[in-house]
């Protein structure tokens, strides 16, 4: 964990040291997954640790844990060291045939970025190809505004292609967070049994979320975990506290199965903005079931995952005999 002072504000930038399972020999390579204030990079940290639930990132000992991988960044944060200045060389992708699309945003971003810096002549070069030369304290800023946080659907540049190296000089402990100390509350969670591993959970009385077990927590990480931890600092104790309640949710779920088929599922007049293979499983479903069905009646037309994954267009209201664990 690296960080600096920039004009009165504290700049993180994370540091991990990965390898792909299946590319072998498995040698690590250190880069940089992260860049920005404690509000932004602390976005990343959650949205890693929601990934942690499908186990899509492991360390050597076995699978990490929602919130065990948390505590260790927390740790990070605490044992943060001054990251040094340094030139970067950014560099243009422009017809990376994987993503050519999704390339063309990220150079709109970055040459954005740059004229609005009064780099004219830098964004002209990038867009022909060309690196573009920075200095990390000198355009922090820039990097600020060009460097993805992690969020979904963000047409900008992994902090990885920024080129800033784990350039570490001296602990300082004024580089830790500001510290907060507060309790977050956790939600009431219940669960209905759908087929499967499939479930659909409610929390705090709204059906939000459907999916498996990890599909769930990955869902509960990214809704609560980031305010509470960034207002009281308690996310750790958030996440340890969603893992038990969920799967005490689960369980009863599994105890009441024979009540599941009360769960009743109501669907929206409104599918506009909903994708084309989605589209086709709305049709299905608001043409046989109607508008507002049980999920008894679903099983019974065999259209139990068309019903469920047409959300948003369709939500979920739990029986009244389900428990809130």
């Amino acid at each position: 964990m690296g960080a600096f002072n920039s004009r009165g504000e504290i700049i993180y930038a994370l540091f991990e040291s990965t390898y792909e399972s299946n590319v072998h020999p498995h040698t690590a390579h250190e880069s940089i997954v992260a860049f920005g204030n404690f509000a932004e990079v602390l976005r990343w940290v959650v949205i890693a640790c929601g990934v942690t639930c499908g186990g899509m990132l492991r360390s050597r000992g076995g699978d990490f844990t929602p919130h065990g991988y948390f505590g260790l960044w927390m740790k990070a944060f605490d044992d943060a060291r001054e990251l040094l200045d340094q030139p970067l060389h950014i560099r243009a992708r422009l017809n990376q045939a994987f993503e050519p699309g999704r390339e063309i945003e990220r150079t709109a971003v970055v040459c954005r970025g740059l004229r609005a810096c009064g780099m004219s002549e830098q964004a002209d070069a990038y867009e022909r190809g060309e690196d573009v030369d920075l200095r990390l304290y000198r355009d922090t800023d820039l990097l600020r505004a060009i460097l993805s946080t992690g969020s979904g659907g963000e047409a900008k540049l992994p902090a990885w292609r920024s080129g800033i190296d784990p350039l570490l000089g001296d602990f300082d402990a004024r580089l830790n967070p500001t510290a907060r100390s507060g309790a977050s509350p956790i939600p009431g969670m219940a669960a209905c049994w759908v087929d499967g591993e499939n479930y659909v959970a409610f929390v705090d009385g709204l059906g939000q979320f459907y999916g498996w077990r990890y599909a769930i927590m990955e869902s509960l990480v990214n809704a609560i975990v980031y305010d509470a931890h960034l207002i009281n600092g308690d996310g750790y104790r958030v996440l340890n506290a969603l893992g038990t309640a969920l799967d005490r949710a689960l369980e009863q779920a599994r105890e009441r199965s024979a009540e599941s088929g009360d769960l009743e599922i109501e669907v929206s007049a409104q599918c506009d903005e909903l994708p084309a293979w989605k589209r086709s499983r709305y049709d299905s479903v608001a043409e046989r079931l109607g508008r507002r069905f049980t999920l008894r009646e679903a099983r019974s037309a065999g259209l139990v995952l068309d019903a469920c994954s047409i959300r948003p267009a369709a939500r979920f209201i739990r029986p009244r005999s389900t428990l809130f664990a």
